[in-house]
């Protein structure tokens, strides 16, 4: 493709002889843009589609940076407890009057 050319939509449908048209993929009217493998529709292959699993890479992300939050908070609160338990000790026994 060497111009690009605006279109309100564009649906890919599958075309069978004595059949209806049936459309694969509809995308929705935000969409920028459609790529699709020509050697894939071109070989009419067919398969079920699956859904991704798993947590997706921001989702990782953001089990990172919350993880890494936590251990933060954690580490200062240890080092604060213990700072504060040192300056309210005992300072050892004090002469009685």
């Amino acid at each position: 493709m060497t111009d690009s050319v605006r279109m309100s939509r564009a649906d890919v449908a599958a075309f069978r002889p004595n059949a209806r048209p049936r459309v694969l993929i509809a995308p929705v009217d935000t969409a920028q843009a459609l790529n699709m493998a020509n050697q894939l529709i071109a070989s009419g292959a067919v398969r079920r589609g699956q859904p991704p699993t798993g947590l997706g890479p921001n989702t990782k992300a953001l089990i990172g940076v919350v993880a890494l939050a936590l251990l933060t908070a954690t580490t200062l609160v240890v080092v604060m407890v213990g700072r504060s338990r040192r300056y309210h000790a005992p300072q050892g026994k004090k002469d009685r009057l």
